[in-house]
């Protein structure tokens, strides 16, 4: 181009802007119609440019700004449209004064007329000669949309963005809309701030303008907008539903990776159920561009699919999805890693394979993991059981050690929980104990109680500085707590006073305890919440109780107990073996209760395993409730199960058998085969839990000499041997003696004298019951002379009345010595025969059997024993 030419364009630009003064066209008559000032009319001048005026701004007057106008290409020759063409609509020349514009029916086909807000719209001639008039609304639209999205991604707080909306919302098209909300909720806002923004006129109005806009949504846009939704967490089902529609017609499949990955991890973050076709067309896109996804969709589609708790993702997509995240490994950021983890293992997808990749992966940017992904990692393989090894986890602990005081409350206990179900303990949860107790405040409760559950499942003591910390929290409203992080807790802090006994009881624990306990019974009080308590919750409050021996009173018990009745058939075996074992150490007894514990073992007794059988069976002797049925089914079963079986579980279940006079040869001669295998092939039991055996051996007259003498050989091994088991030891003797006389039942010479005076010595420490004083003074207002307490002369027995001349000994026997049917326990009838075997004669004196209001009938019962009694001896 020559100077020539150039110098006319740019005088020719220069002039055409100055709208206000003239035509804008130096070529034409001042008298040319030109559009006026007004800033919704357009010019175009001859080089192709339009002048834009645009409202005046809060802050200023606005310059006009130039944009490029395509000019239609004109075949040469043709001439230009007829000036009587109408030229009416949105964008266009003003008609002239006085003639009204034709109405839109004349304007547009049938069925095509556009809406209001659509300024987009167009008046196409049928006849153009060859050339198509551009509308120059749109164009003015566009310019429009550019300056406010500008302006948008120019602000520099939440609030500017608000006031844009205000000021400029009817000119906003979709793109408009998905920005600012996008630009919304990249801020960071508290969450005071975030519900500030999400109640604001402004924002509502600009939700509610997305529908009007969706043909300009893209689905980058549509994307865009669910993401910001999903960060500012505001939820709106109506909203929601169309936007997903728009995903699901046809704009998905134009979307790449990152729209369908943030779609999904919108849809996931906001705890969204969209129909199942929305998130097959997802799948399948996924499916189809699965090559293009970058670790960080990858990961986030993983995620995504693990937080839709009712959607299963098909298996087909998790094949792509694992694939691909192995071909692409080795360019994984640590966030895309952990998030990896973490979604797999709530998918349960559980691949030793992919899990090992991403092992080997993490432990070069171990170093750069934050504290988050820290936590992921761990409770990822902690829900699967995958333990990536002793070295992997101490590097991680290391790290975290390092980073302690960057956790939240919430990585704080997902890390020492998850260290605990893989059963590693690290010197770092001393340090989330500090950090813990100085975030106090700011844990939840499911925090809380993981962190108490940690220390307790590893069998590690529970700083009290911590429980004191918890228990003198005023801020702490337990009311808050779900039944599970009730449960959990007590049972944590319970397992401590196990482990250590009085040591464990410290006052901060107590403290604590009672102020759960109260509230757990305060909700058992009310059907209502009560039903909120699973079965597990109830089980570990139940064993709580019984492991502190702390009864929370009789209406506590009761109300407990009511609750476990209604959820009986849906209870695990290990969780009624709890409720029987602890009703039987706080010597709770419910007869209906224990008839449908009985029922439920039955039923399930194929699932009950040593040690909750066990204790199901020693519960029931301890609080003597006599089930035949039971113990047929169990003795049946034991034979099968001997594998899962602990000496303590053989000494538990035997030691029932025999407190309840029940008697299986069977199950007795497979259990002593059991026992002598281990102990010879190297299995050393505890001193005390052989004598528990052989104690129920010889009271359920299962006893051999074989037996005998290999037991007796292993518990003189022993030169720490408990007070009580030389007790039992002599105590077996002595029945065995009574019994099988012809054999000899001998103790080996280290174990005997110790054994004799362990046993004499507690002969000799009696207690006279209120029960037993009545009696003996009836006998003496019936003129009957006797010895209270006599002690036999060899001193291994303490008669409670004795009339040594007849050799007559009557045993006043309490509830203590029946079950609840009344029949007399195995080690009643044994200490009768072992007084008979000593030449006694022995009349027992139950408890039913008195009347307090009748002395005449008590009189004449203790005349007929004794008469009974002589006669037998005289005889």
């Amino acid at each position: 181009m020559d100077d020539r030419k150039r110098k006319r364009r740019d005088e020719v630009r220069r002039t055409s802007f100055n709208i206000p003064g003239g035509s804008g066209r130096p070529d034409l008559p001042p008298s040319t119609p030109v559009v006026g000032s007004h800033p919704q009319y357009i010019s175009m001048n001859s080089q192709g440019y339009i002048p834009q005026i645009y409202p005046p701004h809060p802050g200023g007057q606005r310059s006009a700004m130039i944009s490029p106008v395509i000019q239609p290409h004109r075949p040469q020759g043709r001439p230009p449209p007829p000036p009587s063409l109408p030229n009416h609509g949105p964008g266009f020349l003003s008609p002239p004064r006085g003639v009204p514009p034709p109405p839109p029916s004349q304007l547009y086909p049938a069925g095509m007329i556009p809406q209001n807000d659509m300024i987009h719209s167009t008046y196409r001639p049928r006849h153009t000669h060859g050339f198509e008039k551009k509308p120059v609304t749109k164009n003015l639209a566009r310019t429009f949309a550019i300056r406010i999205n500008r302006d948008i991604t120019h602000a520099k707080t939440a609030h500017d963005i608000l006031n844009i909306v205000n000021r400029d919302l009817e000119n906003f098209d979709g793109v408009n809309i998905s920005t600012a909300i996008h630009r919304l909720a990249s801020f960071d806002m508290n969450p005071m701030m975030l519900e500030e923004i999400r109640s604001s006129e402004e924002f509502h109005q600009l939700v509610s303008k997305i529908p009007s806009k969706s043909s300009s949504l893209a689905i980058r846009n549509i994307a865009n907008v669910l993401w910001g939704f999903a960060k500012l967490e505001y939820r709106s089902e109506n909203v929601l539903n169309f936007l997903c529609n728009c995903l699901l017609y046809h704009k998905i499949s134009q979307g790449l990776p990152q729209n369908i990955a943030n779609s999904l991890w919108a849809i996931a973050l906001l705890r969204y159920s969209p129909n199942d076709r929305v998130m097959k067309a997802i799948e399948f896109e996924i499916q189809k561009k699965i090559a293009d996804f970058t670790d960080q969709n990858i990961a986030n589609c993983l995620l995504s699919f693990a937080k839709c708790e009712d959607y299963a993702p098909q298996e087909a997509t998790m094949l792509c999805l694992k694939s691909e995240l192995l071909k692409k490994i080795d360019g994984f950021s640590a966030q895309a890693l952990s998030n990896s983890v973490w979604g797999l293992s709530k998918l349960g997808a559980h691949d030793a394979t992919v899990f090992k990749e991403l092992v080997d992966a993490s432990m070069p940017l171990l170093p750069s993991y934050n504290a988050q992904n820290i936590a992921l990692t761990l409770w990822g393989f902690a829900n699967v059981d995958f333990n990536p090894g002793k070295d992997c986890l101490q590097k991680f602990c290391d790290v975290a050690q390092k980073k302690i005081r960057e956790f939240s409350p919430q990585n704080l206990s997902n890390l020492v929980w998850s260290l605990s179900k893989l059963e590693a303990y690290h010197p770092v949860f001393d340090d989330v104990v500090q950090q813990a107790i100085e975030l106090l405040p700011h844990l939840s409760a499911q925090s809380v109680s993981n962190i108490l559950w940690s220390f307790a499942h590893l069998d590690k003591p529970i700083s009290r500085e911590f429980l004191s910390a918890i228990a003198s929290n005023a801020s702490i409203d337990y009311s808050d707590w779900t039944p599970q992080n009730l449960s959990n807790a007590v049972w944590s802090i319970s397992v401590s006073v196990s482990m250590q006994g009085v040591k464990g009881q410290s006052d901060a624990n107590q403290k604590l305890f009672d102020l759960l306990s109260n509230e757990i019974c305060s909700r058992l009080k009310d059907p209502k919440t009560s039903s909120e308590f699973s079965c597990q919750n109830l089980s570990n409050y139940f064993w709580s109780l019984g492991t502190r021996l702390e009864s929370p009173g009789l209406p506590a018990l009761e109300n407990l107990m009511t609750s476990a009745l209604i959820k009986m058939q849906d209870f695990k075996p290990q969780e009624i073996a709890n409720i029987a074992w602890s009703c039987a150490r706080l010597d709770y007894y419910n007869k209906a209760a224990m008839n449908l514990i009985a029922d439920s073992v039955v039923q399930k007794m194929d699932e009950y395993e040593g040690q909750n059988l066990s204790n199901v069976l020693w519960a029931f002797a301890k609080l003597r409730h006599s089930c035949t049925a039971l113990y047929k089914a169990a003795s049946t079963y034991i034979p099968k199960k001997l594998h899962t079986f602990s000496y303590q579980h053989f000494g538990n279940m035997l030691w029932g058998c025999a407190s309840l006079g029940f008697k299986d040869s069977e199950m007795a001669s497979s259990v002593k085969a059991e026992v002598l295998q281990r102990a010879s092939s190297g299995d050393a039991p505890e001193s005390f839990q052989l004598a528990n055996i052989l104690w129920a051996l010889s009271v359920s007259d299962a006893m051999d000499r074989e037996t005998w003498n290999f037991l007796m050989k292993q518990i003189s091994s022993n030169l720490n041997v408990k007070q009580e088991t030389l007790t039992q030891v002599f105590q077996s003797k002595l029945i065995l003696e009574a019994r099988s006389p012809e054999q000899p039942w001998t103790i080996p010479d280290s174990l005997e004298d110790i054994a004799e005076k362990a046993w004499k010595d507690v002969t000799r420490k009696v207690r006279i019951s209120e029960f037993h004083s009545r009696v003996s003074q009836t006998l003496l207002n019936m003129s009957e002379e006797h010895e209270m307490e006599y002690m036999t002369p060899d001193g291994c027995f303490s008669i409670d009345i004795a009339f040594p001349k007849e050799k007559i000994a009557l045993e006043i026997d309490g509830p203590l010595h029946f079950t609840r049917a009344g029949e007399p326990l195995g080690d009643s009838l044994a200490r009768d025969d072992m007084l008979r075997a000593r030449g006694w004669y022995v009349a027992s004196i139950p408890f039913y059997s008195w009347s307090s209001d009748d002395p005449d009938g008590n009189m004449k019962l203790l005349n007929g024993i004794l008469t009974r009694a002589r006669s037998a001896v005289n005889a």
